[in-house]
């Protein structure tokens, strides 16, 4: 059985409706179409407080008296439009249904194994168009308080880029420093680099050098070494932009794969 209520009690209504299965609400009518409890009860999330709930069944009430208003009144004056309109919807709703089934159909048909060397050799056919747009660098860092003594000795240590960093510089950096970056590093933004030391302000020439670079602000030491270095304009490194070759050689795969079998689709067609 439906019953209809005014508007203004809709969403109070809604929240005592919810537990009342033989009973279905109407909440609002716009255009001859009927909101129900059913239907706004779908769209709030359970866990809302009986605060938020109103406030979010008021709303889904309010946009969907607005938008058969507003459609009510696209359909009676854009006349012949209609047409190319429905027709724009049909073609969108095949394309969006064609490419995503084409997307399913490759990722369990095409191989994702990629070749290093046919990476590498992607790399080497495009390496004069990979230019970088920042500078980018493989860092190690500690960030240790100015009085900190003995710092030097472990000044050597830092410059050893391996996975396991030397374990007299890790016991150092545990007791002493306040920002640290040791073991196997990746390549970064300098910038993300300098932030991540706590330096918003620097001069990239005088700080994005190969090697140990330290100096002091009065409260803070600063030990950074710089294992490579990466300028604006350069080529990028490979590691920063192998997934972006391997997406090329997935998209290459999936054109090889899609051009076979619409040949077959037009051998059989004949």
């Amino acid at each position: 059985m439906k019953k209809r209520i005014p508007l203004g009690i809709a969403a109070l209504a809604l929240i005592g409706a919810c537990s009342q299965e033989a009973d279905t609400l109407v909440l609002a009518e716009s255009e001859g179409d009927l909101l129900t409890t059913t239907q706004v009860a779908a769209q709030i999330p359970s866990g809302l407080s009986k605060k938020d709930s109103t406030v979010l069944a008021q709303r889904i009430i309010t946009d969907w008296i607005l938008r058969k208003k507003w459609l009510a009144l696209a359909e009676d004056n854009l006349g012949n439009d209609l047409d190319s309109f429905e027709l724009s919807v049909q073609q969108y709703r095949e394309d969006l249904l064609i490419l995503s089934y084409k997307n399913r159909f490759a990722s369990e048909r095409v191989d994702t194994s990629m070749d290093e060397s046919v990476l590498r050799a992607l790399y080497d056919q495009f390496k004069n168009e990979l230019k970088l747009s920042e500078t980018v660098v493989r860092a190690s860092f500690l960030v240790i308080p100015e009085s900190t003594k003995r710092w030097e000795q472990h000044k050597k240590a830092l410059t050893q880029n391996t996975i396991e960093p030397n374990k007299q510089l890790v016991v150092f950096a545990s007791k002493h420093a306040r920002l640290q970056r040791l073991g196997d590093t990746t390549w970064t933004r300098l910038e993300d680099v300098m932030n991540a030391m706590g330096v918003p302000a620097y001069n990239e020439d005088n700080v994005a050098k190969a090697g140990i670079t330290t100096w002091s602000d009065g409260n803070s030491r600063f030990i950074v070494c710089f294992h490579a270095v990466r300028k604006a304009q350069q080529t990028s490194p490979y590691a920063l932009v192998r997934p972006a070759l391997k997406n090329i050689l997935f998209e290459r795969k999936k054109k090889e794969l899609f051009r076979s079998v619409e040949a077959e689709m037009i051998s059989d067609k004949e």
